[in-house]
């Protein structure tokens, strides 16, 4: 439980930790009402008695004359008021608990999303996306409704368990020994097995709920292929065995979580039935029935708090694998380099944009794919790339674009040219598209007003992508990664979206490949002829090559560099 509690101390900024000292101040204010509340109801029994009781007897002679009634009305009145306010003051206390909960849960989002969007890509590409997309939905939720939350009701109920013990000391003195003696056995006992258990379960099924969600993934991505080949039922078995295992663990873990509240209260009702029957027999009837109405008021308010505070503690050991993963996300931000640049700036002489010196770079730090390349790229020109299926384009355009980090050598930028960050206009092999309108997908902001519409229209035009009105540009919404598009609509798509922004360098893979050739090599004429840019194109198509003034042949030992006069 220690090792939780250090976790979410990390999990939480200084914003939340002001909140979480505020909530414990706010529980211990519940447990001061709760401890005068249920005070009141043996003294109410013993004052209507004609006994003088420690407490009511205060209120009664401050507050009668005030309200202008008698002593016995006054005394009657204010049972039920202290537990209206009490219950009052829970119900906005718990309201402030989901408050902190769920604001939290969007802190650590956003801030997790902000990380991951920053891990350096050469790290990104060996992620597994089912996994990590699972982590993001899933496990900060985890975090906040079954570690947090538990955290903050473990409390309140720890400061109300602790308010009626102080009560039953306070009023049965040395007797209390025995009750907190049969309170604190149970309690330790249960509490030890239970969070033992939970712990154990806990671990299986946060490997159970990674497997189904990487397998789910996998699923979906294959279901073309699992179809044509007719081979879904052998994913169906698969998933029929992880959500056997995974409902398993969850059987056990709600099994184990409602065991609490049976055995505690089989244990302290034959504890107050046996006390009682003894108490009856040795001393004052009264005195023992209003000593056994705090029982039986200690009992209602201990049960529930026990049954919390061991829930709360089961809850925190089954998922405290979650938090472990999400705090891991969060200290991303400070192991990233992403801030780092990988290039050098440089002054280079004019119309050169950029060099690459003696770069090498390899998966495999012994088997280098590209090695002591050695490149000058000039403003306004055209490199075509080609060459077998792994031999090394697509890595080029990984370090082209800094994405990748060469393990030997210098990537140099022209810092003439460039002041801040290279700005790259990129046409996807695979594009993306999301499950938004057109005019969204090009300029990627979200919201309209903020797209230049004349240079969408201008990125369309380039495009060819004449497929919607000038109203559907904002209105019509494309599907789940294009599924209203063709895959040359698509391939459209992604063209005029590195089209739309302002850059100096553009990066073309395989952008034609959904095209027929007559349009691929408009489009082509309409986006590479502007001196003002340095373009990268990986293309399979001699007629795509014939554009490149530059030639960089990859086979799998080298690079022959081919200059077109």
């Amino acid at each position: 439980m220690i090792r939780q509690l250090k976790s979410f101390f990390l999990l939480i900024n200084t914003s939340f930790s002001y909140r979480f000292v505020f909530a414990l101040f706010l529980f211990l204010l519940l447990s001061a009402l709760e401890f005068g509340s249920v005070l009141l109801i043996p003294d109410f029994i013993s004052y209507l008695n004609g006994n003088e009781t420690k407490f009511l007897d205060l209120i009664v002679e401050n507050v009668s004359p005030v309200l202008g009634i008698s002593p016995i009305n006054t005394a009657t009145l204010m049972v039920p008021l202290a537990f209206l306010i009490k219950n009052a003051y829970l119900i906005g206390t718990k309201y402030f608990q989901s408050n902190f909960v769920y604001k939290l849960l969007k802190s650590v989002s956003d801030q997790i999303i902000s990380n991951v969007s920053k891990i350096p890509y050469q790290q990104f590409v060996s992620i597994d996306l089912g996994v990590l997309s699972y982590h993001i939905i899933q496990e900060i939720r985890h975090v906040c409704q079954f570690i947090v939350l538990p955290l903050l009701k473990l409390a309140m109920n720890s400061f109300v368990f602790l308010s009626i013990i102080a009560l039953l000391f306070y009023q049965i003195g040395v007797d209390f020994i025995y009750v907190f003696g049969v309170i604190g056995i149970t309690f330790f006992v249960v509490l030890t097995l239970l969070q033992k258990a939970s712990r154990i379960i806990g671990n299986k099924a946060m490997k159970f709920r990674e497997s189904y969600s990487m397998f789910i993934n996998q699923f979906l991505n294959g279901i073309l292929e699992l179809r044509l080949f007719k081979r879904s039922r052998f994913f169906l078995e698969i998933a029929q065995k992880r959500t056997s295992e995974l409902s398993s663990a969850e059987i056990k873990r709600d099994f184990y979580s409602t065991l609490a509240k049976p055995i505690i209260e089989i244990v302290f009702i034959s504890f107050l039935i046996i006390t009682l029957a003894i108490e009856l027999r040795t001393n004052d009837p009264v005195e023992t029935i209003a000593n056994f109405s705090l029982y039986l008021v200690a009992v209602y308010k201990l049960i529930p708090s026990i049954n919390e505070i061991i829930g709360a503690a089961t809850s925190i050991r089954f998922y405290a694998k979650s938090l472990s993963i999400v705090n891991s996300y969060l200290q991303k931000n400070n192991e990233s380099n992403e801030s780092e640049s990988v290039y050098t700036y440089e002054e280079l002489e004019e119309g050169k944009l950029i060099e690459f010196r003696d770069v090498t770079f390899g998966y495999d730090a012994t088997k280098p794919i590209i090695k002591n390349l050695n490149l000058e790229v000039n403003r306004g020109d055209i490199i075509g790339i080609s060459g077998p299926s792994g031999s090394g384009k697509s890595t080029m355009i990984m370090l082209f674009s800094g994405l990748f980090r060469p393990q030997k050598g210098q990537i140099v930028f022209n810092a003439k040219v460039f002041k801040e960050d290279v700005k790259f206009g990129y046409v996807s092999q695979k594009p993306f598209i999301f499950n938004q309108n057109l005019l969204k997908n090009i300029s990627l902001t979200n919201d309209d007003s903020n797209a230049d519409l004349d240079r969408v229209k201008e990125s369309i035009k380039k495009a060819q992508l004449d497929i919607f009105t000038d109203e559907e540009l904002s209105t019509k919404d494309l599907g789940e990664n294009g599924a209203v598009l063709s895959g040359g609509q698509r391939q459209r798509v992604s063209i005029a979206r590195a089209m739309y922004p302002d850059k100096e360098i553009l990066i073309i893979d395989e952008a034609t490949a959904s095209l027929d050739r007559v349009t691929a090599q408009n489009i082509l004429r309409a986006i590479l002829y502007d001196g003002q840019l340095a373009t990268l194109m990986i293309t399979h198509r001699q007629e795509d090559l014939n554009f490149a003034n530059k030639k960089l042949v990859f086979t799998d030992n080298d690079i022959k560099i081919e200059v077109n006069d």
